[in-house]
């Protein structure tokens, strides 16, 4: 169902609820009912059928984000729905379904649905691998559900641009002036001072707010220098997960 058309539906429902409320109020009020005891019964009968609606919109857009989510399992792994599904009755190792089981944690948290895409890419990269839940699963998970739809824009750009860097260390500073602007530096080899890597053209927004969250989810060396240490392994697995749907 559309977002507006479950809005608009959701919305007819809660009003009608209020006024029948209402009307039961004012009913047992007029048959003699003490009017503190009217309200009483009328908002109990309210927050019960508020509680009812609100279940079922739940219920929607866990299914809506449910469904999401395997379609990009299946699309990452490049089977249909009904193969995939065969595949999961056949029986899958214990390491996939606590793979499924910390996605689904995540799930519920997200805050724009643009990213569910790749939470099923990183599902399908661990299901493939075998590999069992860690700390990158768990980081790059809870990072994907933290940010809305711009910041999610802006980390797309931020390891598209430094995956193919020519940095010639593991470990390396990216710093972001006031435009967002990127500056990565680097020790070189039995120098004393750091480097500045040449083939950076890259700007984001909501760089310090990206940099906070990638080293909230241990997935950066932490905040130095007004920038974020990060690791080279850790960027390019990041930018292989992550895409733009």
């Amino acid at each position: 169902m559309p977002k507006k058309t479950l809005r608009k539906g959701l919305g007819k429902r809660a009003a009608l609820a209020v006024t029948r409320a209402a009307t039961k109020t004012a009913t047992e009020v007029a048959v003699g009912m003490p009017p503190h005891e009217a309200v009483g019964s009328a908002l109990s009968d309210l927050v019960s059928e508020f509680l009812q609606i609100g279940g079922e919109w739940v219920e929607k857009i866990r299914f809506r984000r449910a469904l999401t989510l395997w379609e990009s399992i299946a699309s990452a792994e490049g089977v249909s729905a009904e193969t995939l599904r065969q595949r999961i009755r056949a029986g899958k190792s214990e390491s996939f379904y606590n793979v499924i089981k910390e996605a689904y944690r995540e799930l519920d948290s997200v805050i724009d649905e643009a990213v569910i895409p790749s939470i099923g890419t990183l599902i399908s990269e661990y299901n493939r691998t075998g590999r069992d839940v860690d700390g990158f699963f768990r980081g790059a998970a809870r990072l994907l559900a933290d940010v809305d739809r711009d910041e999610f824009a802006s980390l797309h750009t931020l390891l598209q641009g430094l995956k193919g860097l020519s940095v010639p260390r593991e470990k390396f500073l990216v710093v972001a002036d006031g435009q967002g602007r990127l500056t990565v530096r680097y020790f070189e080899k039995d120098a004393d001072e750091m480097r500045t890597a040449t083939d950076v053209n890259t700007a984001i927004s909501h760089a310090r707010r990206i940099f906070y969250l990638l080293n909230a989810h241990g997935l950066a060396l932490g905040p130095e220098d007004g920038g974020i240490a990060l690791e080279q392994e850790v960027v390019r697995h990041l930018a292989q997960v992550i895409s733009l749907a």
